[in-house]
């Protein structure tokens, strides 16, 4: 399996405790990822009154309706690696770290984005930084390391896939002329470890390690620069974040919407919240299901490019929004 192993295992789990009846296993999936969205819901609003206590209810009212009418969060499991993410910025911004860096970890054993947000806590914490990248790497070590004993050759498949992937559904997958979805083979593949090693499309024209270069420093001088002393400071550098990595990653997949929509909601003032929601929503359900369900590729040519400028956007206005002071170096004393 492609994913981080916690997800593969609960629905293991959740298939068996439903007698392997096909349709009890969908309504398991379908009340599982309903609490998820409820506890989003939730944290959302905990994490709102914080940043903006008099707007926050109405925030909320919004965020709830958004993802009741989406159904990227009943066909998909993010909703968990969301809510994970969520709770991992909640416990930041409430100054309680080690747990915080706890979530940050759980949710890359679900999908990997959460632990870009463990920068956050490197950023924050000065000469403690290091606990919280202890704390996150001994829980992703211990997993994957004891998968990796009891299964080397399939633990080892599934981090070889993403690798193999290449890439889909953005710029770069244009230039690679790969007009497909991030999707992998047949079943029949998944039970061949070899298998994973299997390009997918085209070759990269420019590949990703050296895409990852620009990205990388543009980074690392954000990382240096910001002074993360505010709660909202500390949530739009996580959003920030996110952004940079969503423009350097050969893939996109429609429903990773679901991580940027919380920041979109908390950050942005009204009007702009409620156009970059709705212009970003209706974009991704252009592209899925109304045009790739149907076989019309050459839509990724228009939706593409307007995600990919609305990435751009949405970076820089959570990049104006985190204070910037003097470089310096995360082994020192923040001022």
């Amino acid at each position: 399996v492609e994913f981080p192993p916690v997800f593969p295992f609960v629905v293991e789990i959740a298939y068996r405790l439903t007698g392997e009846i096909a349709h009890n296993f969908y309504y398991f999936q379908a009340v599982l990822f309903s609490l998820f969205q409820a506890a989003n819901i939730a944290l959302f609003s905990r994490i709102a009154i914080i940043l903006t206590p008099d707007l926050a209810e109405k925030r909320v009212w919004l965020y709830a309706t958004l993802l009741l009418g989406l159904f990227y969060g009943w066909t998909y499991f993010d909703p968990a690696a969301v809510f994970l993410l969520l709770l991992g910025l909640f416990w930041a911004i409430s100054d309680k770290k080690i747990q915080s860096a706890a979530a940050f970890a759980l949710g890359a054993l679900v999908k990997w984005f959460p632990l870009l947000a463990l920068s956050v806590l490197l950023r924050m914490s000065s000469k403690k930084w290091w606990h919280f990248f202890l704390v996150s790497t001994a829980m992703i070590v211990l997993v994957w390391g004891t998968l990796m004993l009891i299964s080397p050759d399939f633990t080892a498949a599934s981090l070889k896939s993403q690798f193999a992937k290449g890439s889909w559904e953005t710029v770069w997958a244009l230039i690679d002329g790969n007009l497909l979805t991030g999707n992998f083979g047949p079943k029949s593949e998944r039970y061949d470890p070899a298998a994973a090693s299997n390009p997918l499309g085209n070759p990269a024209v420019v590949p990703p390690a050296i895409t990852l270069i620009p990205f990388a420093v543009l980074g690392l001088w954000v990382f240096l620069k910001s002074r993360l002393e505010t709660p909202r400071s500390q949530v739009a550098f996580v959003a920030f974040t996110l952004c940079l990595f969503f423009l350097w990653s050969p893939g996109w997949s429609p429903q990773w919407v679901l991580y940027l929509l919380p920041f979109i909601l908390l950050l942005l003032k009204n009007r702009m919240a409620i156009l970059f929601s709705a212009v970003f929503l209706l974009v991704n359900l252009l592209e899925w299901p109304l045009l790739l369900s149907r076989g019309l590729f050459w839509g990724l040519y228009i939706t593409v490019p307007i995600r990919t400028f609305l990435l751009i956007l949405l970076a820089w206005e959570f990049w104006t929004m985190i204070p910037r002071g003097k470089t310096q170096f995360i082994l020192t004393e923040s001022s």
